[in-house]
């Protein structure tokens, strides 16, 4: 997708629809595989948001073949939101404990 949106500049619209089918159809075809990196006790949720990043990318098709830029990134943005979303389920504990320290210094 990254590719297809670096082509809007240009407006290179067979690649940028190129692009954009090919992201739909690895969504499409590969939704079991990506599931599978999903914890189970997450799997309802990616579901969810997987078939959420499909409607957003099959959006961004539509808009693609209008070549309507404004409704392109919109789409754009709501398909890379979800796809964001659902990496964050695949991630799986951290192998170590992540502590956030506040130093607090003060100038006597």
């Amino acid at each position: 997708m990254d590719k297809a949106f670096r082509e809007i500049r240009g407006e290179r619209w067979s690649k940028i629809l190129g692009y954009s089918r090919k992201a739909l159809n690895i969504v499409s075809s590969k939704s079991d595989a990506i599931l599978k990196d999903v914890s189970p006790d997450r799997q309802a949720e990616g579901k969810a948001l997987l078939d959420e990043v499909k409607s957003s990318l099959e959006s961004v098709v539509k808009s693609v073949e209008t070549q309507d830029v404004s409704v392109i990134e919109k789409a754009k943005r709501g398909a890379l939101e979800k796809i964001g979303l659902l990496e964050e389920l695949m991630i799986k504990d951290f192998p170590f404990q992540y502590v956030l320290f506040l130093a607090v210094t003060s100038s006597v």
